[in-house]
């Protein structure tokens, strides 16, 4: 199967199979908007300061914990194949993984962003605004892109996969970064699209019509949990294959 389309086959199967799970970052989307309804960030005019209210920023928060207690739970669901007692009593190796991707996923990008921030410095204030924001997002997008060598050996710790290493991880994926990484984008970017231009078009709204749009948001964010947890799942389970079975190996997967 083509690997975009077994990131995306995975989508009405984990609506079946987990729906409570799927509910969680629905519920904590939504919560998060009704939030920014109260406090008038949907009111004609643009939001204004209830973008950054301390009651905004907490269940944005929430919402973020929400997103990654999805997203480590649907990939073990994924890897014990739907054991869901297995999925949800982690072991020490899932620790010491979700500990070093925080560490070194957050740790490089906090670098990158003040990296960023210098160089835009640097560049003096009569550059333009289109180009000051290129030169801070640069070093990140390539930090992500770079980061991408290590998916395997992160999510092999989630699943706790112990065969999987750093060395195997770089090994797996070096030859075909660019097509990974395009992987990823491709689970991540159609949901953040749309989860965007239904956020933005609710703006100025009826307060009905926002309700309606941003529930529905909030249902296209649970999709995007899933779509962005199979693609996490679909690059590690691709590169354990090849490193197990080699090239033709990974011809069978379906």
């Amino acid at each position: 199967m083509n690997p975009i389309a077994e990131i995306y086959s995975r989508i009405p199967l984990a609506l079946r199979a987990m729906p409570y799970a799927v509910a969680i970052p629905i519920l904590a989307e939504f919560a998060q908007h009704a939030v920014e309804i109260q406090l008038g960030m949907y009111d004609p005019g643009g939001p204004g300061a209830a973008v950054n209210a301390p009651l905004r920023m907490i269940f944005g928060l929430i919402k973020v914990l929400c997103l990654l207690l999805f997203l480590l739970f649907a990939i073990r669901w994924w890897a014990f194949e739907g054991e869901a007692k297995r999925a949800a009593t982690p072991g020490i190796l899932f620790f010491k993984g979700l500990g070093l991707f925080m560490l070194i996923e957050f740790g490089g990008e906090s670098l990158m962003r003040l990296m960023g921030q210098g160089l835009s410095w640097a560049a003096g204030s009569a550059i333009p605004m289109v180009g000051r924001i290129v030169i801070e997002a640069l070093p990140i997008f390539l930090w992500w892109f770079a980061i991408t060598l290590l998916l395997p050996w992160f999510i092999g710790m989630i699943v706790e996969d112990k065969d999987m290493n750093p060395r195997r991880s770089v090994t797996a994926i070096g030859p075909r970064i660019v097509s990974t990484f395009g992987l990823l984008l491709a689970g991540l970017l159609p949901g953040v699209i749309l989860h965007y231009a239904i956020s933005y078009a609710a703006m100025g709204r009826a307060p009905a019509l926002v309700w309606a749009m941003l529930l529905l948001d909030a249902f296209v964010v649970g999709l995007l949990a899933i779509s962005l947890a199979s693609a996490y799942f679909t690059i590690y389970r691709h590169a354990a294959r090849r490193l197990r079975f080699g090239e033709e190996g990974e011809a069978g997967l379906a």
